[in-house]
Formats: structure tokens, C-alpha cells, sequence
């Protein structure tokens, strides 16, 4: 018999502590009608040691000892910042982790332009962690892979969501921690694969040769588009966050993971030795230092997080600030979940995508539509 391990999936992040801690192979992650992946339980090979319930990040909470300065920073090569989604400090912490013989695991595209977590020795893979995914990733078998990295003595950099680093630190001894160092981001909430899949399916015709969230080029940092070219490197798709159909199903707060509402590290006590994030309000504080070309906020939270900014520093630019002046919605609380929620949904279930961003008010209507949608709305509410 197979059954959910959680009755409430609130209180699931989807991070895979729980399945990559299971020594009988009795957890599968899979996907639900959302497209967000959830732990099932094999009760035939279920000893009932409950090491999946001990490891869960939403459970308890892991605490790390705060020693927390917080910095503005750019990254003085100017084409690594260009190519990162903020100030570029990501990628001088892979290239420390590199130099030191070290592995470096984060998200990236696959093949299909699915998210993954991935494992990197080398320059080539793990720059493609140094740009915003704004989607949920598939965490595969990473934290198997990066216990076995850190068993061997390897030194290892893990980025991820906060949820994701509270439960790789779940999983894992103190004395496996010593050659681990953690960079969580300022996360906004991780949206569903399955529609980042149905919006790439009804929107893009042909094949796809490169997606970047966060576009600069030609517009700056404070005005980045979602651009997708096709296999010739031509512009097929270029939408600001503000129009594009992804963007608004994101950020209407639609699409985003049930337990992302009430996600309990949407604060200051953060979970990774480094925080990284945009650092969005630097032209109120010191409008002489924004450029326009991507500024990052650096939080140091342990002894480790300070070690890695004294070693990187030198290739910086940057400010310490506090944490007045760094204040952003996501360090304070939850993204609040769209009270259009579970009408979109079940508006997708029945008629599919674009109908249902129709429904919920992200794609003009006709006047007939309008009329049609109203009765439809009547019907689900």
C-alpha cells in the first residue's frame, strides 16, 4: 500500500530530506495536480523508523548560531556581473570553491529547460547557477550525493532555497558540517513546474536555445525581462515582470507552493551560512553605488558565512549596511497566498491554461468572454 506521508501539504516544502534519508527506498517524491512534488510512503518497505519525520525542515526548525552583517555588493568584473541576476558575488564563491578542489551544487536548466539541482566541479556546469530560476526545483538525489561528497572530505558550496538548506542540515551529522558551507537565497516563494511548463508550451513555438529570468541587456537590472531565444540565438520572447503572463501567474501569488505561505524562513534567522539576494532599495541609502547593472545584498549569518566574504571580499565592491536599510517584504513575512488561488487551479483543471488566466483576470477578454467568465466564476465561487 502506498499513502501520503503528509496529510497537510502546507507543512510540506517538497526540499526531499525525507526521501534521501530513507535507507529502505520506501519514499518517492511525486507530483501532485499542481506540478509540486510530495513524499509517498511504500508501506511494504516502511520500517516505521520515523528518521522521515526527525529530518523534516518544516518540523523544527534547524538553528544556526547568528553572527549576521549585511553588506551591498557588486562584483568588480563587470561581465560576471552582467551575466548574473543581481551583483554577481554567486559566482566568486564558486570560483573560491573551485580553486579549493572543492564542488559547488545549485539549479539550472536541464535539456528541457526544466529546473534541477545539480552537482558542478567545474566552471562549465556551475555557471549556469549564477542566474534566478523562478521555479521550484527537482532536487533528485543531490543531498544523497552531497553527503557522500562531504563523507569523502570534499569541501562543498550548497545553494538553494532556504527550505532546501534547513533540510540538507536536517539530514546530515555536526561532524559531516565541517567541510560545509550553505548560501541561501531571499526566496519570494518557488512556483509550479507544471506551469512553467504549460506557459513555455503555449507560448513558444519551435525550438528553445536559451532562457534567462532576469535580462538585462538593454534595460537594466531594475527593469530585467524574461527573454527566450531560439535555437539561431534569436529574440522570441522578451516580457518585463510586470506584463509577461509567467510573471503575473508568479506574482499574483497564484502558482506559488501552498507551504510557501506560511514558510517559516521569511525572516532575518536565516538557515544558510550566506544569504544572497537582490538588493532592492539601494538607490534610498546610496544611490551613487546603483549603476543599474545589478546590486547584491549579502547577509553573513555564521562564522563560516564571514569566512567566505573575507575571502572573496577583494573582488567586491560594497557597503555594510543594516537592517533598516535592507528591508524587503520576504525578510519580514510570507508571501500572502491570492485570494484567486484555488480558482485558478480548478479553473486549469476543467478548461486549462489560458482559459484559466482568462478566469482569474491575466489575459483580456472579449465582451462575450467577459460574460461567459462571469458565469463561470459564479460557478467555482
Amino acid at each position: 500500500m502506498v499513502q501520503s506521508v503528509f496529510t497537510k501539504k502546507e507543512k510540506c516544502c517538497g526540499c526531499s530530506a525525507c526521501f534521501s534519508a530513507c535507507s529502505r527506498n520506501a519514499i518517492s517524491m511525486v507530483s501532485d495536480s499542481e506540478g509540486f512534488c510530495y513524499p509517498e510512503i511504500n508501506r511494504n518497505r516502511c520500517i516505521s523508523c520515523g528518521l522521515c519525520v526527525k529530518v523534516c525542515p518544516f518540523g523544527e526548525v534547524p538553528k544556526t548560531e547568528i553572527k549576521q552583517s549585511i553588506y551591498a555588493c557588486k562584483n568588480k568584473t563587470l561581465n560576471e556581473r552582467l551575466n548574473s541576476s543581481s551583483g554577481g558575488v554567486f559566482s566568486k564563491l564558486c570560483k573560491y570553491m573551485e580553486k579549493e578542489h572543492g564542488v559547488i551544487y545549485g539549479a539550472a536548466f536541464d535539456d528541457l529547460f526544466a529546473v534541477k539541482h545539480m552537482r558542478s566541479e567545474d566552471a562549465e556546469e556551475w555557471r549556469k547557477f549564477c542566474v534566478s530560476k523562478y521555479v521550484q526545483s527537482d532536487m533528485n538525489d543531490c543531498f544523497r550525493k552531497a553527503r557522500s561528497d562531504l563523507q569523502a572530505g570534499k569541501k562543498i558550496l550548497f545553494s538553494g532555497a532556504p527550505c532546501q538548506i534547513a533540510g540538507l542540515l536536517k539530514l546530515i551529522t555536526d561532524e559531516e558540517r565541517v567541510n560545509l558551507y550553505t548560501c541561501d537565497i531571499v526566496c519570494h516563494g518557488v512556483p509550479s513546474p507544471l506551469m512553467w511548463k504549460e506557459y513555455l508550451t503555449k507560448t513558444f513555438k519551435g525550438e528553445i536555445g536559451a532562457i534567462s529570468f532576469r535580462d538585462k541587456s538593454g534595460v537594466g537590472w531594475h527593469n530585467s525581462t524574461l527573454t527566450i531565444l531560439d535555437r539561431n540565438g534569436e529574440i522570441r520572447i522578451k516580457e518585463a515582470q510586470n506584463e509577461g503572463l509567467f510573471f503575473k501567474l508568479y506574482f499574483n501569488h497564484l502558482v506559488i507552493r501552498p507551504s510557501c505561505h506560511i514558510c517559516p524562513f521569511s525572516n532575518y534567522e536565516r538557515v544558510g551560512d550566506i544569504t544572497l539576494g537582490d538588493y532592492w532599495g539601494i538607490e534610498k541609502h546610496h544611490p551613487d553605488f546603483d549603476d543599474d547593472l545589478g546590486i547584491s545584498l549579502v547577509m553573513c549569518n555564521t562564522e563560516k558565512g564571514h569566512e567566505l566574504f573575507s575571502l572573496i571580499k577583494d573582488d567586491l565592491e560594497f557597503f555594510q549596511m543594516n537592517r533598516e536599510e535592507c528591508i524587503q517584504p520576504n525578510l519580514r513575512e510570507p508571501a500572502r497566498p491570492s485570494s484567486n488561488r484555488d480558482l485558478f487551479w480548478r479553473a486549469y483543471d476543467r478548461y486549462g491554461f489560458r482559459k484559466a488566466c482568462k478566469i482569474v483576470g491575466l489575459i483580456p477578454k472579449t465582451t462575450y468572454e467577459k460574460i461567459w467568465f462571469r458565469i463561470v466564476r459564479k460557478m467555482f465561487l
